[in-house]
């Protein structure tokens, strides 16, 4: 499945890592982990 802003996954936040300029958040997705780099 293609990702884009428009996509909502149902899941459960896991870890959110902070950085300077971007955090990566992992969300548990029906057992599948998803990594998503967030820029703030």
């Amino acid at each position: 499945m293609k990702l884009s802003a428009r996509n909502v996954l149902k899941g459960t936040i896991v870890e959110v890592t902070k950085g300077q300029t971007t955090a990566h958040v992992r969300i548990d997705v029906g057992g599948s982990i998803v990594t998503r780099p967030w820029t703030t």
